[in-house]
């Protein structure tokens, strides 16, 4: 349960600082369509943490199947939103994010000492 939290704590981070970059594009672009991608992906990135923390949920599930179920979710609210939904670009955030949290949770095995 400690590794969840660890796991959704960074997530939140990198969300956030994504969430960040993206509303400075938007305040200051002048290129309507830049403002626009950049509202798009702040309203998918802000459903990422929460369809991530679902996922997180599904103990009988693999790493393969939390990933295809938070790109499902993703898929449907964009649906839903009528956003234009980069798939590659999305796809690419969450398997940083996974990739983070496999790093840090390997450096916690190796590193007892470092539990809170």
């Amino acid at each position: 349960m400690e590794e969840l939290k660890i796991i959704i704590s960074l997530i939140s981070a990198i969300c956030g600082l994504l969430i960040t970059l993206l509303t400075y594009l938007y305040r200051f672009s002048k290129n309507k369509k830049v403002k626009e991608k950049a509202l798009e992906m702040i309203l998918i990135t802000n459903k990422l943490i929460p369809y991530i923390k679902e996922a997180e949920l599904f103990i009988n599930y693999t790493g393969i199947e939390k990933k295809e179920y938070v790109l499902t979710k993703i898929r449907q609210y964009a649906i839903g939103e009528k956003i234009s939904l980069d798939e590659i670009e999305i796809t690419k955030q969450l398997e940083e994010m996974i990739s983070l949290t496999k790093d840090v949770n390997r450096k916690k095995i190796n590193k007892p000492w470092l539990e809170t």
